[in-house]
């Protein structure tokens, strides 16, 4: 990726709070979806997030556990409460 990645930028200290809040976002959609296809990515570090040129996030280096249903399931209800919950908590 063209836009190197997300330890790089941490160890130049070279983001804005918008920016990594972009990144947080893109980087729960990315892991939900994944979730919800049945895989965990067990390796999930700065190392492994990568940002293209228009700084998006990409997922790297995959060490993949695939997930029963029922755990893809259970996880993917735990994760939709949570971001509800934050979600709300920030409109008051």
């Amino acid at each position: 990726m063209t836009g190197g990645d997300l330890r790089f930028h941490i160890t130049r200290k070279a983001f804005t709070e918008e920016a990594v809040r972009f990144w947080i976002a893109e980087l729960g959609c990315a892991l939900r979806y994944i979730h919800q296809q049945g895989v965990v990515h067990r390796d999930v570090k700065p190392d492994n997030v990568l940002l293209d040129n228009e700084g998006h996030v990409h997922l790297a280096d995959f060490v993949c556990q695939p997930l029963s249903k029922k755990h893809a399931a259970s996880f993917t209800d735990w994760a939709n409460r949570n971001i509800e919950r934050r979600n709300g908590s920030h409109s008051r």
